[in-house]
């Protein structure tokens, strides 16, 4: 199974590549608190196709008191997704998130999550021949706001072949 916080259904929303999401992972779970950060805001990137996504379920999270502990470090949406991994691999399915965040993917691997990003999603989508490139995904994606270091944007294109 694999959940998801928001910023990556969003980024890939505003470049219109969300579906690489579901060609790759398949279905994905979102906590309640990272549904409300994408469809509550007024033209946000992803709220309409979320919304209407149906190979995206909203899930809620049992363990408040996880989402409790995990706020000291991580805004609601992220601790929610991480939460809601958690009750899923406990559930005994294989989970993995879907984080972009540097303190979600700390806390990911703190706690033995297999993560992937965005950048691990189009590098598996070049693979799998769902992009011709990734460069003028990642040019697009800059124009709203993604950032990456200029270094990692090199190794990313390196490993691209790109």
């Amino acid at each position: 199974m694999t959940v998801s916080d928001a910023s990556p259904l969003m980024n890939l929303a505003a470049v219109s590549y969300l579906s690489l999401v579901r060609d790759l992972v398949g279905p994905v779970l979102i906590p309640e608190a990272v549904y409300r950060e994408i469809t509550d805001g007024v033209g946000l990137p992803g709220a309409r196709e979320v919304a209407e996504a149906d190979w995206i379920t909203v899930e809620s999270v049992r363990d408040r008191t996880r989402v409790t502990l995990l706020l000291d470090r991580l805004d609601l949406g992220e601790a929610e997704a991480i939460a809601l991994a958690l009750q899923e691999r406990d559930a005994g399915r294989p989970t993995r998130l879907v984080v972009y965040e540097r303190k979600a993917r700390a806390e990911c691997d703190r706690l033995g999550l297999p993560r992937i990003g965005v950048v691990g999603l189009l590098l598996a989508g070049k693979m799998a021949g769902h992009l011709s490139e990734v460069r003028p995904v990642l040019n697009a994606l800059a124009r709203h706001g993604f950032w990456l270091r200029r270094d990692v944007t090199a190794a990313v294109l390196r490993r691209a072949g790109e």
